[in-house]
């Protein structure tokens, strides 16, 4: 196989929270839009998303593209299932917007560095909520409970 010319390149592309946090509120205004529940969106949604988002672009960088918004949105997506399962489905464990992960001592510490080792996407979020889980949680409803059979009086319902 020969090797990728420099042409091929991927850009990464780099998200400032206020682009996450405008390409989360474009997606839950539109999640009607959504083909199947879970939070999947059309190829029409995603085309739509460069131009909702330019104007909260960093200076100098060029307009994400579609599939880079739709990239973005499945990260996002990752982040929202590992934090919602380390709210309702791991013993042991706490988190939520006020308080984020509660570590008090070097125990707790331990316990969530270790966690943090296979759940990366949670790493950031030790010392502070993720304020985007809510609006997150009502564009993708469907199966998150019931799929890991699941149960928490306190978990907001996930209808199938």
């Amino acid at each position: 196989m020969p090797p990728k010319s420099n042409s091929e390149c991927k850009v990464v592309a780099q998200w400032m929270p206020v682009e996450e946090e405008k390409l989360v509120k474009f997606l839950h205004s539109h999640c009607a839009e959504a083909t199947d529940g879970t939070g999947n969106f059309k190829p029409q949604t995603y085309n739509h998303l460069p131009a909702a988002n330019a104007a909260y672009r960093m200076p100098g960088t060029p307009v994400k593209t579609p599939l880079q918004c739709k990239n973005k949105w499945r990260a996002v997506g990752h982040t929202f299932f590992a934090q919602y399962f380390q709210r309702y489905c791991t013993s042991g464990k706490h988190w939520d917007n006020d308080n984020s992960a509660v570590i008090v001592g070097t125990d707790a510490g331990q316990v969530w560095d270790e966690y943090t080792k296979t759940h990366k996407s949670l790493h950031p979020y030790r010392n502070w909520g993720w304020l985007l889980f809510d609006m997150i949680s009502e564009i993708m409803p469907s199966g998150v409970a019931s799929s890991h059979h699941a149960f928490d009086a306190s978990a907001p319902s996930m209808s199938t």
